[in-house]
């Protein structure tokens, strides 16, 4: 079985610091992107061969199903960043 990244502390601060400047939230998402870049160079080969089962918080999943998830997560915390940035002109 095969565990996913989790990113404790990843905020500056601890889980439940602010994101107060752009910079705050750039360190963030490098931390989170840098974590889940390394998971899945360490495994390549093993996803390359099946499709393992990962072990996360919310229980064990399939690693396509965790990839699904991963980018609905992501694409609204995009969305979130588009609106903020044209709402901050």
């Amino acid at each position: 079985m095969v565990h996913a990244p989790i990113p404790v502390g990843a905020r500056a601060g601890g889980a439940g610091a602010a994101l107060r400047t752009a910079a705050d939230v750039v360190a963030y998402a490098d931390r989170i992107l840098f974590a889940w870049t390394d998971f899945v160079l360490e495994h390549a080969d093993e996803f390359g061969r099946r499709e393992p089962v990962v072990s996360s918080p919310r229980g064990d999943v399939p690693f396509s199903a965790l990839l699904d998830s991963q980018l609905e997560h992501v694409s609204f915390h995009h969305e979130q960043l588009v609106a903020f940035r044209r709402g901050a002109g």
